[in-house]
């Protein structure tokens, strides 16, 4: 079961800017409209060089307003790309310039990027305490919305940590913060996460419960990553009961959803899970060949956890053909890449963390053992 993040897209495509300005030569202005265009045509890309140009011609002109703008941009761009890595240095840079122009909105909305951007390349001390100050400066602002985002994405990263009581507490209030400002994409998110949660502590009926109304209320209001989302986590609670059609009929939606998206991360996992049902079906080549598509998606995402899962799955995959020295391998790579994440934990969280891996080092062990090595 796997939670997403609800991201605190503070994009600015709308300047107000006169007609003369952006016909006259080169100005931060000028990229800034640019920019905003191309993000509205799907264009991110060209809409991310566009904003680095604005920044570099606000920084000449000394206006330190219009840099945090393509600042936030910027952030946030490679966010919707799922570059987490270089959406750091920009969300960096933003938050001594939104401390000095006294802008605690624009502050708060890059430590709450920041830390998903932490929290997807596993540094997860960094993250917690980003969202923490995120909160702190929502709490400030009385921002009920933006503080119902943060603790869903606080909650996240808790799940990752193997904290599911601090993560169900973070989501249950991040749900009632929705509920109370009529914010329905809060709502849905909420739900799922909570509902990811509760099936990790195998209270599975509630989780159904709080599944399906995400669900229902994603559909209401065309959400189809909070869609994509509810259905791959309602498969796994399917599988879990032995329902294989009606898990892959999840997945298989999921699975078109996130491609409709161009979501490679929600593809990754669509397609883990997939292969998971088919394994549990003996049908094990069909299986290492979505647990291979799934693993070539994550290794171009720079997520350290989703790497390592989607390399846990092929390796017991591989391990349930026959297959010991390929399993090997791949369970091997997994290990490497699970022990980059608990460097700066305390010692509570190393255990927590630790928890949550160990069924990939038991497999490497069962598989050495039956090797003779």
């Amino acid at each position: 079961m796997r939670s997403l993040p609800q991201y605190l897209f503070a994009l600015v495509l709308c300047l107000t800017i006169g007609l003369s300005a952006i016909a006259q030569a080169p100005t931060g202005d000028r990229f800034m409209q640019q920019g905003a265009q191309q993000y509205q045509t799907g264009q991110i890309e060209a809409a991310i060089g566009s904003w680095q140009e604005a920044r570099t011609l606000y920084q000449q002109e000394k206006s330190p307003a219009g840099e945090a703008i393509a600042l936030t941009n910027l952030g946030a761009a490679y966010l919707r790309l799922e570059q987490y890595r270089p959406a750091i240095a920009p969300l960096e840079a933003l938050l001594p310039l939104a401390r000095s122009l006294q802008d605690t909105k624009t502050e708060a909305q890059a430590l709450g990027n920041l830390g998903i951007a932490y929290k997807a390349l596993g540094n997860y001390g960094k993250s917690v305490q980003a969202h923490r100050q995120a909160g702190k400066l929502m709490r400030s602002r009385s921002d009920l919305q933006g503080l119902g985002q943060v603790l869903a994405n606080l909650g996240n990263t808790f799940e990752a940590l193997g904290d599911y009581d601090s993560a169900i507490v973070s989501y249950q209030q991040s749900l009632r913060l929705a509920r109370q400002v009529g914010d329905r994409l809060g709502e849905s998110s909420a739900q799922s996460n909570l509902g990811a949660v509760l099936a990790s502590t195998e209270q599975y009926d509630l989780a159904i419960a709080a599944l399906k109304n995400s669900l229902a209320i994603s559909q209401a209001i065309g959400s189809k990553t909070e869609q994509a989302g509810a259905l791959i986590n309602l498969g796994s609670i399917y599988q879990g009961r032995g329902d294989r059609p009606q898990a892959i009929q999840s997945y298989e939606q999921s699975l078109t959803l996130a491609r409709r998206l161009k979501s490679r991360e929600l593809e990754a996992q669509a397609l883990g899970s997939l292969a998971l049902v088919y394994e549990d079906g003996k049908d094990f080549d069909r299986a290492i060949d979505l647990h291979r598509q799934s693993q070539a998606i994550a290794q171009t995402l720079s997520n350290p956890e989703l790497q390592a899962r989607s390399l846990n799955n092929l390796g017991h995959a591989l391990l349930s053909a026959g297959k010991l020295p390929a399993a090997a391998a791949q369970l091997r790579a997994a290990v490497q890449l699970l022990d980059t994440l608990r460097p700066d934990l305390s010692d509570t969280y190393r255990v927590s963390i630790f928890d949550t891996q160990v069924h990939t080092y038991n497999l490497l062990q069962q598989i050495l053992i039956a090797d003779n090595q």
